[in-house]
C-alpha cells in the first residue's frame, strides 16, 4: 500500500529515543525526510548513530521542550534543512510521581508546561506552515494515564487528559485548512521513562497482567500505526484518540484467558 508519505518533512519532538525514534525510523523507511530533537546529547548521537547504519539521513539536534525559544529553534532547523514542513508529532513529555496534595506548584507548572502547553505552542507555531503546503497532519502523543489515571501519577494523568482535548479542538479549528489533528494513547510502552519509573519486579507483573496480550508495548508497536495515521490511510482520520495499549484492562480478569489455555507466559 502506498502510504502517500515519499518526500514528506516530519517533525518530531522527543524524537531520539523511546516513541519517538520508533517513528522516526519508521517514516524514514517511508522516504520521508525527518528531523527530531531530544535533550539528552548522549542519545541524541545515538540515535544518529543507529539511523545511519539503517541507511537514513535524519536531521537529530538538541531542543529543550517547555522552552518557546528551543521550540522555534527546532523549527527553524527543520524549515533551512527542508524548505518546509508536512507532518509534527508532538511526542516530548515528562512524568512525575507524587499525590495531589504533595506535589508543589513547580513541579506541577513544569509538568504542564512540558506535557500539555508546549503541545498548544508547537501547533500554533507550525500551522502557518502547513497552510502553506496546503494541509498537513499533527500527531499528539497522551497515554493511557488519561483514560483511567494513576494514584501517585495525578499531574500527569492530568496533562495528558488535556492532551485530548486540544486534540479535538485544534481538529476541529483546523480543518478547514485541511489540517487533521490526531492522538496516540500509548498503555505501558517498554520506553526509558517506563524503564526508569518502574523498577519493581512484582509491580511489573501486575501492570503487564492488566494487559490482555501479556505483555508490554515496544515503540515499534506503535510507530506503524502513527506513520498510517500521517498517510493515505488516515485520511479522513480527525480529532481521534487512537489507542495502542495490547488490550488493557479490556475485561477485569484479563489474564484468566491465559491460565485456562495454559500460556504461562508473554509472548
Amino acid at each position: 500500500m502506498d502510504l502517500g508519505l515519499k518526500g514528506k518533512v516530519v517533525a518530531i519532538t522527543g524524537g531520539t529515543s523511546g516513541i519517538g525514534e520508533g517513528a522516526a525510523l519508521e517514516f524514514a523507511a517511508e522516504g520521508c525526510k525527518v528531523a527530531v530533537c531530544g535533550r539528552n546529547v548522549s542519545k541524541i548521537e545515538a540515535f544518529s548513530r543507529k539511523a545511519k547504519e539503517r541507511g537514513y539521513d535524519i536531521l537529530a539536534t538538541r531542543a529543550e521542550i517547555g522552552d518557546p525559544k528551543e521550540e522555534q529553534a527546532f523549527l527553524d532547523a527543520v524549515l533551512d534543512a527542508y524548505g518546509g514542513l508536512d507532518i509534527w508529532l508532538n511526542n516530548a513529555g515528562v512524568g512525575t510521581s507524587g499525590e495531589l496534595v504533595d506535589i508543589s506548584e513547580s513541579e506541577w507548572d513544569r509538568v504542564m508546561n512540558i506535557d500539555l502547553k508546549a503541545l498548544w505552542r508547537c501547533t500554533n507555531m507550525v500551522v502557518p506552515h502547513l497552510k502553506k503546503r496546503g494541509g498537513g497532519v499533527i500527531l499528539n502523543t497522551s497515554s493511557w494515564a488519561a483514560i483511567i489515571p494513576t494514584s501517585g501519577g495525578g499531574v500527569y494523568a492530568i496533562a495528558k487528559t488535556g492532551v485530548l482535548s486540544l486534540t479535538k479542538v485544534t481538529a476541529a479549528e483546523l480543518a478547514p485548512f485541511n489540517i487533521r489533528v490526531n492522538s496516540i494513547v500509548p498503555g505501558v510502552i517498554w520506553s526509558d521513562m517506563v524503564r526508569a519509573s518502574h523498577t519493581d519486579p512484582e509491580y511489573l507483573k501486575v501492570r503487564r497482567e492488566a494487559l490482555s496480550m501479556n505483555r508490554f508495548g515496544e515503540p515499534e508497536d506503535l510507530a506503524p500505526m502513527i506513520v498510517c495515521l500521517a498517510g493515505n490511510p488516515g485520511r479522513y482520520i480527525t480529532g481521534a484518540a487512537i489507542e495502542i495499549s495490547g488490550g488493557k484492562l479490556l475485561v477485569q480478569n484479563p489474564m484468566t484467558p491465559w491460565q485456562k489455555h495454559g500460556v504461562p507466559n508473554a509472548f
